[in-house]
């Protein structure tokens, strides 16, 4: 009868470690969710917010008590207007979607700038697609240098077209002297 009593303790212990292993790898995709520098959001198939990390409060302003559960296109109307409603549904069909660089202003919090963005669909356990994944990139501050470049490119162009202006009217017909 001990025997009996040992193997079922053995099995009560190892139940808890593996219920403890996965409470802490629970606990650890979540730390790395906030950790990232990247926004991390989720949606499901009505495309309303189930995720919201700290870098999305950061980008946006925004808490994630004030987004989640909300349809995504009636708190970022802008998304939609800027072409975004395709690349997630098409992450809703099974796609990995990544989207060129969009202009974003959050008229509540006054945060602007620029963001890419990555969706992926989420499957569950059986294969069957639940929402979407999507990885936002603040990219502000290259779109800002690319333009700030672009700009400087463009005035040395008009100089160049003005230098070569003044050099032709020099070079233009010429009388020759002579005596």
């Amino acid at each position: 009868m001990s025997k009996i009593i040992e193997i079922t303790t053995g099995l009560d212990v190892e139940s808890l470690r593996i219920a403890e292993q996965i409470a802490n790898s629970e606990d650890f995709s979540s730390v790395l969710i906030d950790a990232s520098l990247d926004g991390i959001v989720a949606y499901d198939l009505d495309i309303r917010f189930t995720l919201w990390n700290r870098a999305m409060e950061r980008i946006t302003g925004l808490e994630a008590s004030k987004v989640v559960g909300r349809l995504v296109f009636e708190i970022f109307p802008f998304l939609k207007e800027q072409g975004m409603e395709e690349p997630i549904r098409r992450s809703l069909q099974g796609e990995v979607v990544k989207s060129p660089p969009i202009a974003y202003h959050i008229p509540e919090t006054g945060a602007q700038g620029y963001t890419e963005q990555q969706n992926f669909p989420l499957y569950d356990e059986y294969g069957k697609i639940t929402g979407g994944l999507g990885v936002i990139r603040d990219v502000t501050a290259i779109k800002t240098q690319i333009d700030s470049v672009v700009s400087k490119n463009r005035d040395l162009e008009k100089r160049v077209e003005y230098l070569e202006s003044l050099l032709h009217e020099r070079k233009g017909p010429r009388k020759v002297c002579r005596s």
